[in-house]
């Protein structure tokens, strides 16, 4: 059976069992929506119970809108409204107070005034409130009419009382408020005799001072007037606010009372209504989802098996096929190609095998072939090592022997340090040779002058140790067969012979090299330097001084005619440091970044250390390089030399 058979039927089977799971899920669901729909459509019992709930719940709304509509005050806007009247007619009384700057002591007793009438409108609305009764409106406007016209009479008559008498009457003033508040207050809450007789007799003692009033103060009169009216309207609106009151608590005793009523109806009629249907739907739904898990675990064991019957007939036909198909991949990639396939399959499996087994004939002859290759290719690899090593040696040991003509060349540094004892040459070639020298003589008796030369030529290895050798040469017929001591003239002098024997002017040949010469006088007590683009460092009294080369080197161009060397001359009558050097050791990279180490570090290193005896000094920048080249190769040869002269 092939593999591709087996598969579709596989698939067949899947499909079939999950068609009668989909068709029995889906007529349980209708089952379940058939029963929902019950509940959704009540029965006539249900539907009265809703439609009474409506009727009272509409009669209680068309009530509200009608009254609303019929009391137009009830509105929330229009209360604040009446509010703020009555707050109104409390600020002019103040306003007022205020204004009445015209007479000096009339003020205080409109003040008196106003509060009075704060504290009586006060009384009025907490006793209407509290007892449900208001006191009459014209006695109170008459009282305060009367007030107001014997304080007036008083002070009108009296315009010269003095500061005592005025004081006088703002406390019979307070007397009296307090008189008349009780009064009112006892006639509000009982109504009487004597209250209402007492309140006659201020009206008697009041009466006589209007016309008075009148004809002294027409604009106060008017004004007060018009207080007592909007007061009469404020008390007016109280006693309205409190009927709305009254009417707002009966329509909510009425509305609690059909709230009550929807209570009694939804707990009598719909929730034992819609107890039953949920009991019954919920009893269905139980029974329909033990229907279905049962139906899931059948199916659920159905698939079980048939996945156990397709992975044994999907073990014997295709995975043991593979597994010894594999067996047989790695006995061909460990070389062993007589293997036997005893694979039996009559699908894809044994198509494969049948092509594996021909490939791998095919690759045991390629791999015979290119074994004969290959012993070839290894004989003509090690013939070839053998001699590119024996070159190397040779290659090796010319440049070694170099090496030795090299030092042979240069001057030993025991010479050096013998003519100068206190001087140190750091010398680190990067290649077994070295493109860097350094050259040294000691020339004379008296006077003695000692000539001292840090060389950098073009380029490193063999090729700058050729130069090396031309540059030595030239230095040594130039000053100890020549006598030529002056060391602008020197360097003159090398860069002539250089152009001129290395042909530069007619090959282009543009080898060269830079160079810094000192002659040292030691009877003169000074120093002689010229440079060909390097520098002379020294140090006098803790001071570090630069001076700087040339800017064109030795060798490489034509100078112009009138363009030379300069010399420079330096005292040495105080101890004195110098150092002449090549680039090498300021051009190394390293440290914690890779970079290169800079002619500041190298500058500031010197100054550091320069007290030191010479020897130590060498020390100290031999440890230093070697810490900041770290992991890094040496870029180029190195040279150093320092001398300190007492």
């Amino acid at each position: 059976m092939s593999l591709k058979k087996l598969f579709t039927t596989v698939i067949i089977i899947i499909i079939v069992l999950s068609s009668f799971v989909g068709v029995f899920i889906f007529t349980q669901v209708k089952n379940m929506q058939r029963d929902i729909e019950q509940i959704v459509n009540l029965e006539e019992p249900f539907e009265k119970a809703v439609l009474e709930i409506e009727i009272i719940a509409s009669n209680i709304a068309n009530s509200l809108l009608d009254y609303v509509d019929n009391h137009n005050y009830i509105q929330p806007e229009n209360i604040r409204k009446y509010q703020a009247d009555f707050d109104k007619h409390i600020k002019l009384y103040e306003k007022y107070a205020k204004s009445k700057q015209e007479i000096a002591f009339g003020k205080d007793l409109i003040k008196e005034y106003a509060h009075f009438n704060k504290l009586t409108s006060k009384a009025v609305i907490n006793s209407t409130r509290k007892h449900g009764k208001l006191f009459s409106v014209q006695t109170m406007v008459t009282v305060q009419d009367e007030l107001i016209d014997d304080l007036f009479k008083k002070y009108i008559d009296n315009p010269s009382s003095d500061i005592l008498t005025k004081l006088k009457v703002i406390s019979d003033f307070y007397s009296l408020n307090e008189e008349l508040l009780n009064a009112i207050e006892s006639y509000v809450i009982v109504k009487d005799s004597v209250s209402a007789h007492k309140i006659a007799n201020k009206k008697l003692k009041y009466l006589k001072f209007e016309k008075n009033y009148l004809n002294t103060n027409r604009p106060d009169k008017d004004w007060v007037a018009k207080m007592n009216e909007n007061f009469a309207i404020t008390v007016n609106l109280g006693n309205e606010l409190m009927r709305l009151e009254s009417i707002q608590n009966n329509l909510m005793k009425q509305f609690h009372q059909s709230l009550n009523k929807i209570d009694n109806l939804l707990d009598k009629k719909i929730q034992p209504l819609i107890r039953s249907k949920n009991e019954e739907l919920l009893a269905d739904a139980n029974q329909a989802g033990g229907l279905i898990i049962n139906f899931m675990l059948i199916s659920l064991v159905l698939v079980i098996v048939a996945m156990l019957v397709v992975a044994i007939v999907v073990r014997r036909t295709v995975l043991k096929p593979v597994l010894q198909l594999n067996e047989v991949a790695k006995q061909v990639a460990q070389g062993k190609f007589k293997v036997d396939f005893n694979i039996k399959a009559n699908n894809e499996i044994g198509d494969l095998t049948s092509s594996f087994q021909t490939m791998t004939v095919g690759i045991e002859r390629l791999v015979a072939k290119y074994r004969d290759l290959n012993k070839d290719l290894e004989d003509k690899v090690a013939k070839r090592t053998e001699e590119l090593t024996e070159k190397n040696y040779k290659i090796t040991s010319s440049i070694n022997y170099a090496k030795r003509i090299q030092q042979a060349v240069l001057p030993p540094k025991l010479e050096v340090t013998s003519q100068l004892p206190d001087a140190m040459v750091l010398f680190k070639p990067r290649d077994i040779v070295s493109g860097d020298f350094y050259w040294f003589a000691q020339i004379g008796t008296q006077p003695k002058k000692t000539v001292l030369a840090a060389v950098d030529c073009t380029g490193h290895g063999v090729p700058g140790a050729f130069m090396s050798m031309v540059g030595n040469a030239y230095l040594n017929q130039i000053i100890r067969l020549q006598g030529i001591l002056s060391p602008e003239k020197i360097l003159d002098e090398l860069h002539l012979h250089i152009r001129k024997d290395l042909k530069q002017k007619e090959t282009h040949n543009r080898d060269g090299m830079d160079l810094a010469l000192v002659v040292i006088d030691h009877e003169g007590k000074k120093i002689e330097f010229a440079g060909a683009k390097n520098p002379l460092l020294y140090i006098q009294d803790g001071a570090l001084y630069e001076i700087k080369g040339d800017k064109f080197p030795v060798g490489g161009y034509a100078h112009a005619k009138e363009q030379s060397f300069a010399k420079h001359v330096i005292d040495t009558s105080k101890p004195t440091t110098f150092y002449v050097y090549s680039d090498g050791y300021q051009d190394q990279f390293g440290g914690p970044k890779g970079r290169k180490f800079m002619s500041r570090r190298f500058k500031n290193l010197l100054l550091e250390i320069h007290q030191l005896p010479m020897k130590e000094q060498k020390q100290v920048l031999e440890n230093h390089l070697q810490e900041w080249m770290g992991e890094q190769n040496q870029v180029d040869d190195i040279l150093v030399i320092g001398v300190h002269l007492p």
